[in-house]
């Protein structure tokens, strides 16, 4: 057991800038769990006074400048996802080979990148379209040597993209919701998508392929994140993310499959808590819990560059679709493929900077603002931040003193 100082110290994050004010979330009534950049602490209130002031130097690492490049293939999509946050398969829009290629011809300039990253989302289901993924990728090898992939699937590919992924070796996110599958993510008609997708991330994990198994947690499954834990495990999965759904005017499905903030983090934490005891060597990926940073909670406010099938250029790959509530939003620029002209709207791409917790009204007074950075940027648009915050506020200090009475527990959520 830890005395005054840290018993957890999370790697090292290059920060450009760092802050002199501890945050400060109280563990029992004798010790303090000190948040700061880089850094958890552990301290008993009379030794507070040793950390109330600090600095902290960032490391000085040159950074990779990689051209990172999101694709959304299609907004077709062969499962019919009850909660689905796009609609998938309602629209059939298909990217044109030929418009991805001429996308990254334009935008890498060897002068600048050190390498491409791509990324392959929906939208709907990305493999529809598995001809501009193919192009894609021998685009950005004839460019660059140096080429990272990352795929989101609902993992109903085929043997045809099976192999191309053993081959090219990409990070693979699936979304899989386990035995609540055959009601919440079924085939357009009905039909029990589980079968096809278990056995595909089987086949990703006897490979050594990387891969984060999602869950969407609704009202319906909600009692049931042991069980999918349990699940993935045999099926070797070894990094899990459990979030909950939240439904908007863009989703199929109704506010009846959202869930209560107090009933997630009681199932949450009953599944951390069977991950620990059962020794099991798994580690949970989750938008509630991350290293404590000055940064943001994600690209949008620093550049994501996401092309959709109809040339727009969006902030956000959960708004794709110019027919989406809040596109005019979110859509900052627009690719024409005839000309092959690139059009950015600055003002609106600049504009994006809000979205970062110190612009927020309640954030820069909550003592958990660097570990969930004021949440996801989207949910402020939609106005319904206020769920995702509950849920912060009812986890994070719990997670914080279990961490504190067994750092054990750390492990399950920070990666060395």
């Amino acid at each position: 057991m830890m005395e005054n100082k840290a018993t957890l110290l999370l790697e090292q994050l290059t920060q450009d800038a760092v802050s002199n004010k501890s945050d400060l979330v109280r563990i029992n009534k004798d010790v303090y769990a000190l948040i700061r950049p880089n850094e958890i602490l552990y301290a008993r209130k009379e030794d507070l006074d040793n950390f109330r002031e600090y600095s902290i130097f960032p490391q000085k690492e040159k950074e990779r400048n990689d051209l990172s490049v999101t694709f959304v293939p299609t907004l077709d999509c062969n499962l019919r996802c009850i909660y689905c946050y796009s609609r998938g398969g309602e629209q059939r829009d298909m990217m044109s080979p030929s418009m991805a290629r001429k996308f990254l011809e334009k935008l890498y300039d060897p002068e600048k990148h050190s390498g491409v990253h791509l990324r392959f989302a929906g939208g709907g289901e990305p493999f529809l379209n598995f001809e501009c993924i193919k192009e894609a990728t021998e685009t950005a090898k004839e460019l660059t040597n140096i080429v990272s992939l990352h795929c989101i699937t609902n993992g109903t590919f085929d043997r045809e993209h099976l192999s191309w992924i053993l081959k090219e070796s990409p990070h693979m996110r699936v979304s899989y919701d386990g035995i609540s599958q055959r009601v919440q993510r079924p085939y357009n008609g009905g039909r029990d998508s589980s079968g096809m997708v278990r056995k595909n991330i089987q086949k990703l994990a006897e490979n050594g392929i990387e891969i984060v198994v999602q869950s969407t947690i609704t009202s319906l499954n909600v009692s049931q994140m042991k069980e999918l834990v349990s699940e993935f495990y045999d099926l070797s999965v070894r990094t899990i993310k459990m979030e909950p759904v939240y439904i908007t005017d863009n989703s199929r499905g109704n506010q009846k499959l959202n869930v209560s903030p107090s009933e997630f983090v009681s199932n949450f934490l009953d599944a951390i808590k069977y991950i620990k005891e059962s020794k099991l060597d798994v580690q949970i990926d989750t938008a509630f819990f991350s290293r404590p940073t000055l940064g943001n909670y994600c690209s949008l406010s620093t550049g994501n560059l996401i092309l959709t099938p109809s040339g727009d250029i969006s902030g956000c790959v959960e708004i794709t679709n110019n027919c989406d509530h809040h596109s005019k939003d979110v859509f900052y620029g627009r690719f024409e493929e005839d000309s092959g002209e690139i059009q950015f709207d600055e003002s609106k791409k600049k504009s994006f900077e809000k979205f970062h917790f110190a612009n927020y009204e309640n954030c820069p007074s909550c003592n958990l603002k660097l570990i969930c950075r004021g949440g996801c940027p989207l949910r402020r648009v939609w106005n319904q931040e206020d769920h995702s915050c509950e849920i912060t506020k009812k986890l994070v200090p719990q997670l914080l003193r279990l961490f504190y009475e067994d750092p054990s527990y750390a492990k399950i959520f920070i990666k060395k």
